[in-house]
């Protein structure tokens, strides 16, 4: 019986630089600041720790900038609103396409014996959609996995369940820039891996890794390339064996 081959792409950080790390998230803290008088970096630890206990106690509420932000406010008995993907929706044209994933998408989808290709992010539709659309990559891709869609984030097993995941017959390949959602949990679910390593960082302890109590020498994996051409050589040596 013939192989179907799935792969999953990351957005942030693979394929694009968000500007939700960039302009909105800032633009939210100096807003939460100056309601609550606050220092900007206290209002930021403020919000990656509130998201970093999201991941354990309400997982699929992580990513929910919106949410967290309405925490914040009410956590400081701040009786106004701040509309986070309104917000958002302004600077998404701020959205960077690397240099070499249209290149590599083209290369994958067209020219690759892929059954599938799925984009798969932690972020929600509500943040991502405008990203994808300035892009303008979404033509590239079979579906859109996100965490509303899926029910679930990239630490689930559910993420990367297909219809054709009842099919044994079925290789599926995740290819991102961090070593916990792109890595560490798809390999233990049987996922080949490529980590993205723009900037040369290597292998090394992240802040995910200490929450979910990874040890690095168990993040593993199977390629690791310093940009999207490379991936598309380890994705080519992978499906040489298939």
């Amino acid at each position: 019986m013939r192989i179907k081959k799935i792969l999953f792409i990351d957005l942030d950080g693979t394929l694009v630089a968000n500007p939700l790390g960039s302009h909105t998230l800032p633009e939210i803290r100096r807003v939460l600041s100056e309601f609550t008088g606050l220092d900007e970096e206290t209002v930021r630890r403020s919000f990656l720790e509130t998201h970093l206990k999201l991941l354990i106690e309400d997982p699929l509420k992580a990513f929910d900038w919106q949410y967290i932000t309405d925490l914040l406010l009410r956590k400081y008995f701040i009786k106004r609103s701040v509309d986070v993907v309104s917000i958002h929706k302004r600077y998404c044209d701020k959205t960077f396409v690397y240099d070499d994933a249209i290149l590599f998408l083209e290369k994958i989808r067209y020219s690759y014996d892929i059954d599938k290709m799925i984009l798969a992010t932690n972020g929600l539709s509500k943040f991502q959609e405008c990203v994808i659309s300035y892009a303008n990559i979404e033509k590239y891709f079979d579906h859109v996995y996100t965490p509303d869609k899926k029910g679930c984030l990239k630490n689930s097993r559910c993420f990367f369940e297909t219809e054709d995941s009842v099919n044994e017959n079925v290789f599926k390949i995740m290819i991102g820039d961090d070593l916990v959602f792109d890595i560490y949990f798809p390999s233990l679910y049987g996922l080949k891996t490529i980590y993205i390593d723009r900037y040369d960082k290597g292998v090394r302890e992240t802040m995910y890794m200490k929450i979910f109590n990874i040890k690095i020498d168990h993040v593993r994996p199977n390629y690791i390339a310093k940009d999207l051409f490379e991936a598309q050589k380890a994705i080519h040596e992978m499906l040489s064996f298939k």
